[in-house]
């Protein structure tokens, strides 16, 4: 007999409130599966890019970490299914045992299932129903519309503390023209994802992890004003990384926002505003 627990909703950014509704599911010797999709639905809808709190290989690496199996549905082909259709076929696919959602969730054609109907299905089909209330931190809704806003706002201590954990994304570094390393600051290079949500451009304290091992860091998001670059690009200074980085993936967290980007007159002005911005992000980073 199965002893699946489906945690149903997008899951987008795995905050505090979607927390929450994984423990409900992994109570007892249920086997937790998240029912989820790899985007945010508005991502598929609107065509939106930088939306997303996490892409699909962060948020499938968080929950194997909490212990809970990921299963990604197609989007565009559920997006049609009535409500209780797709709650059938839940039931037919996974034998739950216990379903549960958070108090918000929306489901099946034109979002027109939530957690009463939820609750209806699982009482005529013998099956337990958790509905999770809203969660606050610090008496703001934890919610990923209210983190994509914090976050765009370079308001990442707050973003945090709604998020659980460090803000993050992941790429593979690339050479550059090594202008870092002529200041005395070699920094890595990563085009910054196009599908996650984009912070204030500016420079950030925060840390970088390069094959396991976490380092301390100061990082410049943006276009680099000062030798002009069309992508968006994170450049980031490794504190006490001695390493070559290049061709490997690494991971950025982002803590605290310094200084917008800006345009510097030349390299001298450069390298004065890098060595603050060190000795600033140092001081942020030692209070953690």
């Amino acid at each position: 007999m199965s002893n699946n627990a489906l945690a149903l909703g997008t899951f987008d950014g795995l905050h505090l409130g979607h927390q929450r509704v994984l423990a409900a599911a992994a109570k007892g010797n249920c086997a937790p599966v998240a029912v989820t999709f790899a985007e945010p639905p508005r991502a598929v809808l609107n065509g939106q890019s930088h939306c997303c709190l996490l892409l699909p290989e962060q948020k499938k690496a968080l929950l194997a970490q909490q212990g809970v199996q990921t299963c990604f549905l197609n989007f565009n082909k559920v997006m049609n299914t009535p409500a209780e259709q797709f709650l059938t076929f839940l039931l037919q696919e996974f034998q739950p045992v216990r379903l549960v959602c958070g108090f918000n969730y929306r489901f099946g054609r034109g979002a027109a299932g939530n957690p009463k109907l939820l609750q209806q299905f699982c009482s005529v089909n013998n099956i337990e129903c958790t509905v999770v209330n809203a969660v606050e931190q610090g008496g703001i809704l934890v919610s990923s519309t209210q983190i994509r806003g914090l976050i765009a706002k370079g308001e990442l201590p707050a973003a945090n503390r709604l998020l659980g954990r460090e803000f993050s994304y992941s790429g593979t570094v690339w050479h550059g023209a090594a202008r870092g390393r002529r200041l005395g600051f070699p920094t890595v290079n990563l085009y910054y994802p196009d599908a996650l949500v984009l912070p204030a451009f500016g420079v950030y304290a925060g840390h970088a992890t390069v094959e396991g091992t976490t380092y301390n860091a100061v990082t410049n998001l943006g276009h680099r004003p000062t030798f002009e670059s069309s992508k968006i690009i994170s450049e980031t200074y490794i504190f006490g990384f001695n390493g070559n980085a290049y061709g490997k993936n690494i991971t950025v967290t982002l803590t605290d926002y310094i200084r917008p980007e800006q345009k510097f007159s030349g390299e001298a002005a450069l390298r004065d505003a890098v060595e603050q911005d060190k000795k600033t992000a140092q001081r942020l980073l030692g209070k953690i």
